[in-house]
């Protein structure tokens, strides 16, 4: 701040400069203190965060093998038409790549052939819940795991395309041998599914998103979409 001084003989005066810095002393001390605090504090509350290892960056994800078959029965493998001998190759090399032993990822757990029959057979369906970390440790899927082999089956592989089908065979401890044939994928044209099992499968996917309340509201307008008179299921 500035004072003014009383003026000397000839009617003057003087102006002296002052600045008194030790209240601002005191804020610098309070603020440094303020700061101790809470830097330690943030430090404390910060979100963990799991960053991939070297060794886990290094992982090549499993590769994907397209198999495309056109109305006239041309059959392409990622792109390429082949014959129907080269087929059965394309077929082993696409077992390969759902033949992941030991899936640590829900990303390599959706690759497992061995990982989704075992889920479905110990919890009855696979669905998104399949793929959350605790179920992908399940002791009991993983021990079942170890007991399933996967095989191309000859007469099978020869009906394909034209029929698309899988078998199951269960041997018992005491050597009893059962057998399944699913014929065609559940859900395709030829096995449709029913009513029912469409709004259990969308208020499955639907109500952890929109809630039960909601997804079953929504539901009952698609089922009844043609007597809507206009289209925004937004409401």
């Amino acid at each position: 701040m500035a004072i003014q001084l009383p003026g000397d003989d000839e009617g003057g005066g003087g102006i002296v400069a002052e600045i008194n810095i030790t209240p601002l002393t005191d804020v610098f001390l309070v603020l440094l203190i303020i700061f101790m605090v809470t830097s330690s504090v943030i430090a404390n509350t910060g979100k963990k965060v799991d960053l991939p290892s070297a060794q886990e960056a290094g992982k090549t994800p499993p590769k994907a093998v397209n198999v495309t078959i056109s109305t006239d029965g041309t059959i392409q493998v990622d792109g390429d038409v082949v014959k129907r001998d080269a087929l059965q190759a394309a077929i082993k090399a696409a077992l390969e790549v759902a033949g992941i032993e030991q899936p640590k990822s829900a990303s390599e757990a959706r690759f497992s052939t061995k990982y989704t029959v075992a889920t479905a057979l110990t919890h009855g369906s696979v669905r998104f819940a399949a793929f959350e970390p605790e179920r992908l440790e399940d002791p009991a899927t993983r021990e079942l795991m170890r007991r399933i082999e996967l095989a191309i089956d000859p007469a099978l592989d020869a009906a394909f395309p034209r029929q698309r089908a899988a078998r199951v065979a269960i041997e018992t401890r005491t050597g009893r041998r059962e057998e399944f044939l699913q014929p065609t994928r559940i859900g395709d044209p030829d096995a449709p599914l029913s009513d029912q099992q469409l709004g259990d499968k969308y208020l499955e996917l639907a109500g952890p998103v929109l809630g039960a309340r909601r997804a079953r509201a929504l539901l009952a307008r698609l089922w009844r979409l043609e007597h809507e008179p206009h289209c925004d299921l937004s409401e």
